[in-house]
């Protein structure tokens, strides 16, 4: 199966930057379950970019705009091509790697701890909230993906997905009170549950299969 992904992003700035330098991670994977056949890259203003894999294997371009500019633009498109039967078929790890490659993950890149310690409005400690309700433990013999499945099916049978809401409620005691929300607040409240488990787990929108 082929995909074909394009992509415009755009960073304005309330007054003109200098020297600025930019770090992109948006190059599709290359490697044994699917092949990279093209990728394109444009900026504005135009910059020379250069390119180099972190420590994850993430496929980094990278520039520098020295001169005064009010925004930035990216362009990507990029062609890819799955290798396998089934794309959304693989293999999970056993619990213990998992555990073993988060915890790796955590000590190369400390940034990644501000996806497991932050508390917010929207994410906040559950353990506050929900004294009534018993909230998802962490097993240790089962695999992760399979927990975030369960816990999402957990906030769905507590909370009404409300299609037509667009913005999230202001606190996670609206949604509580409420119990039904859009699909930004069953979300957080989901992260909220992962974070809980002391795993790292963010917001993400845009991603369209």
């Amino acid at each position: 199966m082929r995909y074909l992904i394009e992509r415009e992003g755009r960073v304005r700035f309330a007054v003109p930057v200098r020297e600025h330098h930019v770090e992109l991670r948006l190059a599709p994977w290359h490697d044994d379950a699917q092949r990279l056949l093209s990728l394109t890259l444009q900026v504005d203003p135009v910059a020379d970019l250069a390119s180099h894999y972190d420590c994850f294997g993430n496929l980094v371009h990278r520039f520098a705009l020295m001169g005064s500019h009010s925004q930035i633009a990216t362009r990507l498109r990029a062609e890819v091509e799955t290798l396998q039967t089934n794309p959304f078929k693989f293999d999970s790890l056993p619990p213990a790697r998992e555990r073993a490659w988060i915890a790796d993950s955590l000590h190369q890149a400390p940034r990644l701890w501000d996806f497991v310690l932050h508390r917010s409005a929207f994410t906040p400690a559950l353990r506050a909230f929900e004294q009534e309700i018993e909230l998802p433990e962490l097993e240790s013999d089962s695999p992760l993906f399979a927990q975030v499945q369960s816990a999402m099916a957990w906030v769905h049978d507590l909370y009404q997905l409300d299609l037509d809401r667009q913005d999230p409620q202001p606190t996670l005691e609206g949604l509580l009170n409420a119990r039904q929300g859009g699909a930004a607040d069953l979300a957080h409240r989901l992260i909220a549950v992962v974070r809980g488990w002391g795993l790292p787990a963010r917001y993400a929108i845009g991603y369209l299969d």
